[in-house]
């Protein structure tokens, strides 16, 4: 199922299946997902552009955040790699970190509320970074320091790795008013700071409804 350009379309999850794994009749009948991977056109392509910014505005519908509509555009040339399990119920998305060579950066990962808890976020997780590991790639990611969900999430990811490979800093709050939580698999300790602050400066990829006051 892995590759570029050659990969095997994921299938389209259904009512029976979400019934099956999700929280419908509370029966947990579900495989090891097997998780795809495409370039940001194959991805467009097969699922659709609203198909996974469905999954990705779903996913942090209770942050109250919603993706900028220009996300996908704006990401084209960095030349992403879209992950995809196959309920079609869970996304990452990675693409080199702009200026700093060797260094991948999950800008993405998402998994449907109904979905959580099968093991769909850890598979692409494990996905995303044994596949970079094989590149040789170290991968950095950020989440809102505030979105409790996400910390624990990626704290358990870190304790699943060796010491010298895992990294988290907490920044202050940035000039577009968040504060991150920085994490990273396998950067160089003399990089860390540099790569956090650079990585907690990155344009905002969502609109954060939180901060939006009804007239």
């Amino acid at each position: 199922r892995n590759g570029n350009g050659d990969a095997t379309s994921a299938v389209a999850s259904t009512g029976l299946l979400e019934e099956l794994v999700g929280r419908g009749s509370g029966t947990m009948f579900v495989e090891p997902s097997t998780i795809s991977t495409y370039s940001l056109a194959e991805a467009v392509e097969r699922m659709g552009e609203e198909v996974l910014r469905n999954i990705i505005n779903q996913a942090f519908a209770s942050q109250r955040k919603h993706l900028l509509s220009e996300y996908f555009d704006s990401i084209k040339t960095h030349n992403p790699t879209v992950y995809v399990d196959d309920l079609q119920a869970g996304v990452a998305i990675v693409y080199p970190l702009p200026k700093k060579e060797g260094i991948a950066y999950l800008c993405k990962l998402a998994v449907l509320p109904a979905y959580e808890g099968i093991g769909i976020g850890n598979t692409l997780m494990d996905h995303v970074l044994a596949q970079q590991r094989a590149k040789q790639h170290a991968v950095v990611w950020r989440t809102s320091s505030d979105n409790l969900r996400a910390i624990d999430f990626y704290d358990s990811i870190l304790d699943g790795l060796p010491p010298d490979m895992r990294f988290k800093q907490s920044l202050p709050r940035t000039s577009d008013d968040h504060e991150y939580t920085v994490y990273g698999a396998g950067i160089p300790q003399g990089h860390q700071r540099v790569v956090a602050y650079r990585v907690a400066h990155l344009p905002p990829s969502f609109l954060d409804l939180r901060h939006i006051t009804s007239s």
